[in-house]
């Protein structure tokens, strides 16, 4: 044995997961005397750089790898049930608010440790985060819709295209200032205004239809 071993270093963990079970294994930088251990919580369960984990539903319960030698001992960050067994996501709601110019989108869902957003203009990722900003372009087909994962799974916001942004010059709806509502509710009250101001224009179609045939 070398009377003078280097100490370890701090050894990583890396994981493979499938619903009811993860195979952790861990990586140190490996010399003549190192060994590998693991510990559940604070007790060591099991030898060697590789452990089998089982899904129990307790998620604060943690794993570390104990990577050492002679000299020293490193452990690596730990992991918890809830790391390796995250619950699917929620689907996420986005909330806007607009000028004649421009909409600042606000997608939000309920997070977790592992939880992450991005957006998505038609089917093309184009921004990380649970902002995004949309400049009016004219093209009203073209539609935002926010995505909200985890490592485990992933959902979709309903899609806000710029007509449902920025409605057609000329209409009642549109920026609507001086009103006061909570975020969870904006969405649905434009909703509503949306559904109300295409009512209209259909009545003005049925009644220009109506004045054409008098005359």
């Amino acid at each position: 044995m070398d009377l003078f071993p280097e100490p370890v270093s701090k050894p990583i963990v890396t994981t493979s997961c499938n619903e009811t079970q993860c195979l952790l294994v861990c990586v140190g930088e490996e010399t003549k005397h190192t060994k590998y251990s693991w510990k559940e919580n604070d007790e060591t369960v099991k030898e060697g750089n590789t452990l089998t984990v089982e899904k129990s539903g307790e998620q604060s319960k943690s794993y570390t790898c104990v990577f050492s030698n002679p000299k020293s001992e490193e452990h690596s960050d730990p992991l918890t049930e809830m790391d390796l067994f995250p619950d699917p996501v929620s689907k996420p709601s986005v909330t806007t608010s607009c000028s004649w110019t421009h909409c600042i989108l606000t997608c939000v869902g309920e997070e977790t440790k592992h939880t992450k957003y991005s957006w998505k203009e038609n089917n093309e990722t184009v921004k990380e985060g649970n902002t995004l900003t949309v400049e009016k372009s004219g093209e009203q087909s073209k539609s935002y819709t926010c995505v909200f994962s985890n490592p485990k799974s992933e959902e979709h916001s309903d899609p806000l295209t710029q007509m449902d942004l920025f409605p057609a010059k000329g209409s009642s709806a549109g920026p609507i200032t001086g009103v006061n509502l909570p975020e969870e509710k904006r969405s649905e009250f434009y909703a509503e205004v949306k559904t109300v101001y295409q009512n209209v224009q259909e009545l003005q179609s049925y009644a220009a239809r109506f004045m054409d045939i008098c005359t």
